[in-house]
C-alpha cells in the first residue's frame, strides 16, 4: 500500500497550480474589465464615495455660515438683503484696470497655461502626477493606457483670448429669462455639469457651447457607473446636445472617481463622440485653489461656479455670468427653484453658496465680471445685467 506522506508532495504541487491557475483567471479578468471600471471597482468605490460624501457634510455643517460680502453692508445679517443692497447700490462698470491685475496674478499662481489640462507635455510617461484631496500623499504613476490617452498640447494657447465670454451658472433664475440671444452672441460660452439646453430649456438659456463641466458624480449617479448599455447611450446623447465642446472633468480629484472618468472618456472615443474629453491637472487646481484662499475663500474644494469664473477670467477680455443666484426668491421676491430644469429647492451640503456667491458680488463690484439677474428682455436696451 503506498504511502501517503510519499504522495503529499504532489497533491500539494497540484494544489500550487490550482491556486496558481486561478489567480491568473482572476488577474486577466480585473485587466480586462478593470481597465475601464469593473465591477469589484464599481462595489468598492460605492462604499467609500458614501463614506467621502460622509465627511464632507460633516466639513459642510462645521464651516457653515453667512456671508461677509467684505463688511459691504454693515447691519444687514440676510444674505439676499446683503446681496440686493450690493447690486441696487451702484451702476456696474466695466474696470480693464481691475480685470487685467486680476488676470494676471490668477494666470501666475494657478499656472493656468501650464496645467489647465493634462497634457502628454506635463505629464511624461512614466512621471508621476498625485491626488489633488489627498495633497501630495498619493502618486498617480503616468502609465501608458493613461499617458496615451493624453492630448500634446493645452486645448487654449497663452495666444487664445476671447472677447466676450459667458458662464452659464443652472440656477432656477434663469427660468423665463429669455436670456438666450444674450448667451449665444458671446464668444465663448461655459456651462456647468451636462444642464440641459434642449427643448423647452433652449429660450432661455441657448445652445452654444464652447466649455462644458463634468463633475464625476454625474457618472456615478445620473448615469449608473455607465454599466449599461441604456446608461451608456444615454451619457453620449446628453453629451451631444452640446456640438463640440470641450468636456472639463476631474480623473485625479480623489482616487475614487478615477476608472469611471477613464471609462466615460473610452466610451466617448469608441463611438466616436464630437465632443472632446479633457483631464484637470492636480497642479492647476492646487493653484487656482491657493489663488482664491488668497481672496479669502477657505473651502479646499472650490465650487464650479468659482472655478469656471476663474477659467472665464483667464481665458476672456469681458466675463458676463448667468445662473448665479443662490437664494429661494428672485429680486421681486417671487419664489424660484434650486435649478433652473428642476424643482428641486437650495440644499448645498458640500458648498456654501451664498458665500460664494459674496465673493461674486465682490468682483461684481470691482468692475471685474457682470452678473445678470434679471429676464434678458427686460434689459434689451440697457447696458446694466444687474
Amino acid at each position: 500500500m503506498p504511502s501517503r506522506r510519499g504522495s503529499q508532495p504532489w497533491v500539494l504541487a497540484v494544489w500550487f497550480i490550482r491556486l496558481l491557475f486561478l489567480v491568473l483567471v482572476v488577474n486577466a479578468l480585473w485587466l480586462w474589465l478593470g481597465k475601464d471600471g469593473s465591477l469589484l471597482q464599481h462595489a468598492f468605490y460605492t462604499s467609500t464615495s458614501k463614506k467621502a460624501v460622509g465627511r464632507q457634510r460633516i466639513s459642510a455643517n462645521k464651516t457653515s455660515r453667512l456671508p461677509i460680502f467684505n463688511n459691504c453692508c454693515r447691519g444687514q445679517t440676510d444674505p439676499l438683503s446683503v446681496a440686493l443692497q450690493k447690486m441696487n447700490g451702484s451702476q456696474w462698470r466695466f474696470n480693464k484696470t481691475a480685470i487685467d491685475i486680476f488676470r494676471r496674478d490668477l494666470l501666475e499662481i494657478s499656472q493656468f497655461h501650464e496645467y489647465f489640462t493634462a497634457t502628454k507635455k506635463n505629464s511624461p510617461l512614466n512621471s508621476f502626477m498625485y491626488y489633488f484631496e489627498k495633497n501630495r500623499k498619493v502618486r498617480i504613476p503616468v502609465s501608458g493606457p493613461v499617458w496615451f490617452r493624453l492630448p500634446k498640447e493645452l486645448p487654449f494657447s497663452k495666444n487664445d483670448r476671447f472677447n466676450t465670454c459667458a458662464v452659464v451658472g443652472n440656477s432656477g433664475i434663469l427660468k423665463n429669462s429669455k436670456c438666450s440671444n444674450k448667451i449665444d452672441s458671446s464668444d465663448l460660452v461655459i456651462r456647468c455639469n451636462f444642464a440641459p439646453v434642449d427643448g423647452n430649456y433652449t429660450e432661455d438659456v441657448g445652445r452654444k457651447t464652447g466649455l462644458m463641466t463634468l463633475n464625476p458624480s454625474i457618472l456615478i449617479h445620473t448615469y449608473k457607473w455607465l454599466l449599461m448599455r441604456r446608461d451608456q447611450d444615454r451619457f453620449l446623447r446628453d453629451m451631444g446636445h452640446y456640438g463640440n465642446a470641450l468636456v472639463y472633468t476631474n480623473p485625479f480629484h480623489f482616487r475614487e472617481v478615477t476608472d469611471i472618468v477613464i471609462k466615460a472618456d473610452l466610451l466617448a472615443r469608441h463611438r466616436h463622440a464630437r465632443q472632446k474629453v479633457y483631464f484637470s491637472h492636480p497642479t492647476y487646481l492646487e493653484g487656482v485653489t491657493e489663488f482664491w484662499r488668497g481672496r479669502n475663500v477657505t473651502e479646499r474644494r472650490l465650487s464650479t461656479g468659482l472655478f469656471l469664473t476663474s477659467a472665464a477670467i483667464a481665458l476672456c477680455s469681458q466675463v458676463q455670468l448667468y445662473g448665479f443666484w443662490p437664494f429661494s426668491t428672485d429680486r421681486q421676491g417671487k419664489n424660484i427653484p434650486y435649478h433652473y430644469y428642476d424643482k428641486s429647492s437650495i440644499n448645498s451640503v458640500v458648498h456654501n453658496i451664498s458665500e460664494e456667491f459674496g465673493h461674486l458680488l465682490q468682483l461684481y463690484s470691482e468692475g471685474i465680471v457682470n452678473i445678470t439677474t434679471h429676464p434678458c428682455e427686460i434689459n434689451s436696451n440697457s447696458s446694466i445685467s444687474a
